[in-house]
């Protein structure tokens, strides 16, 4: 899926807010937001409507979560009170935005579907502010909408990045066939040779028996005591959800690759 990335500005915004379980009635407030809008004179081509779930599902009780419909136009600060509305400030920073049709299955399936597009744009998300749905009414009359996912500022990306894990193993194989399957790292290993590189997008892992090294080197290595030489990966996810269906695919290849005999996994 295409995005392009927008530093969106901070704003004054007037909006309405639900309160209990995100569904449809959601789309009833959106609905209820355009008309007010409209009978006030202020859908004009330059208006903008947000839609913003604020709270996750997963950490906070479905009758707390909040729900914003923004309207975002020309001369919010001449908008007389209305007990319909209120105003507050809209935080912009930095966001990927993604295009997509203006209908409620392709939206449902953006929803379905956005940690894997996020993943996989190799940016990185910004979960302290909330994924906001944007609505002009130029880009409305065209059938398309677009899904701004806020990422973390550029000097965040670039400030370092790991590039490569090294691990000293006892089974070559078993440990790739353990990236490999469970992970999705790809290798040109032949099988024999004792070094062997994987790699996934910009991430490389490097494996070389413990043995071989330590032949390599004339020296016999062995841990402090009271050290028991466990090793630690951890691994971004974009959501909790995500955490534990990741957490099963792992489990499940270490069952499937534990089936064909192999008793040392990760090395």
């Amino acid at each position: 899926m295409k995005y392009y990335i927008e530093e969106i500005a901070d704003c004054k915004v007037v909006y309405m807010r639900r309160i209990g379980q995100y569904g449809k009635e959601n789309y009833a407030l959106m609905s209820k937001m355009k008309a007010w809008a409209d009978t006030n004179g202020l859908l004009s081509e330059e208006a903008v409507i947000y839609g913003i779930a604020l709270d996750n599902p997963q950490l906070t009780k479905p009758t707390e979560c909040r729900y914003d419909v923004c309207l975002l136009t020309l001369n919010i600060e001449s908008i007389e009170s209305d007990s319909q509305i209120s105003v507050r400030k809209l935080n912009g920073g930095r966001y990927a935005v993604f295009t997509i049709e203006h209908t409620a299955d392709a939206i449902a399936n953006f929803w379905q579907s956005f940690s894997t597009e996020v993943y996989s744009c190799g940016v990185t998300m910004d979960i302290s502010r909330p994924i906001m749905e944007r609505y002009s009414v130029k880009m409305v009359a065209n059938g398309l909408c677009e899904m701004c996912v806020p990422v973390m500022p550029l000097e965040v990306w670039s400030r370092f990045k790991f590039n490569t894990v090294g691990l000293f193993t006892t089974d070559n194989k078993a440990t790739v066939d353990f990236y490999t399957k469970a992970f999705g790292f790809t290798t040109s290993w032949d099988g024999e040779q004792p070094n062997v590189e994987m790699a996934l997008g910009e991430m490389r892992i490097i494996l070389f028996p413990r043995d071989a090294f330590e032949q390599m080197v004339s020296q016999k290595f062995q841990y402090p005591q009271g050290l028991n030489g466990t090793m630690e990966l951890s691994f971004d996810v974009l959501s909790f959800a995500d955490v534990d269906k990741e957490y099963q695919n792992k489990m499940d290849a270490v069952i499937y690759i534990h089936g064909k005999g192999c008793s040392w996994i990760i090395g």
